[in-house]
């Protein structure tokens, strides 16, 4: 009797590429829970393997390393330019009380839309390495968000509403990056 790999898990694993860069390694993993593993010693190992790889990924592709950050940056800059734009003017808040309903509209949807669809682009237009560029994406975006923070400390009272903004980014700019699809899902043989 075979046990079914830990859907999340299998998904993930997808998602950085290590079934067809590393069959062996999923082959002894499926081989390995079919015989008696827990599903936490998967899950890990999956972590085990997902780290590894984003190591190496990022080790061995620097330059893309460097443009994902620099393309994701480019979207966020670009996204934060729209924003400016159509924002109206602060005097006219209690004249053009609409405008002001549409931009907060605006803002709201761009809040899920925008960081979904910078993880998207940013995971595509590094197809091989996906996974691994979407992250070092995400960290270079905490690690400048940590230090506006840090250097911003006395404005206590905003640290809760701004790590929320840059909780709301990370997760969207996630699922943007990890529901682009991998080259090739990989399929179980057990």
């Amino acid at each position: 009797m075979s046990r079914e790999l830990p859907t999340v898990a299998r998904w993930l694993l997808d998602r950085f590429g290590i079934p067809h860069r590393n069959e062996p390694l999923m082959g002894d993993l499926v081989e390995e829970y079919a015989s008696s593993r827990s599903a936490f010693w998967f899950w890990r190992q999956t972590a085990t393997a997902i780290l590894t790889t984003v190591v190496r990924d990022i080790r061995n592709h620097k330059l893309l390393a460097l443009r994902a950050i620099a393309t994701g940056w480019l979207l966020m800059l670009a996204w934060a330019l729209v924003a400016q734009l159509i924002r109206p003017p602060s005097w006219s808040y209690g004249l053009n009380w609409n405008r002001w309903q549409l931009f907060e509209l605006f803002q709201t949807v761009s809040m899920v839309l925008c960081p979904t669809i910078i993880g998207c682009i940013v995971a595509s237009t590094h197809k091989a390495q996906q996974g691994a560029m979407v992250l070092v994406y995400v960290v270079s975006l905490l690690i400048h968000q940590t230090a506006d923070i840090l250097l911003h400390y006395s404005e206590i009272n905003r640290w809760a509403e701004r790590l929320s903004v840059v909780g709301c980014l990370v997760i969207f700019i996630l699922i943007g990056g990890f529901l682009s699809n991998p080259s090739r899902p990989f399929q179980s043989k057990a």
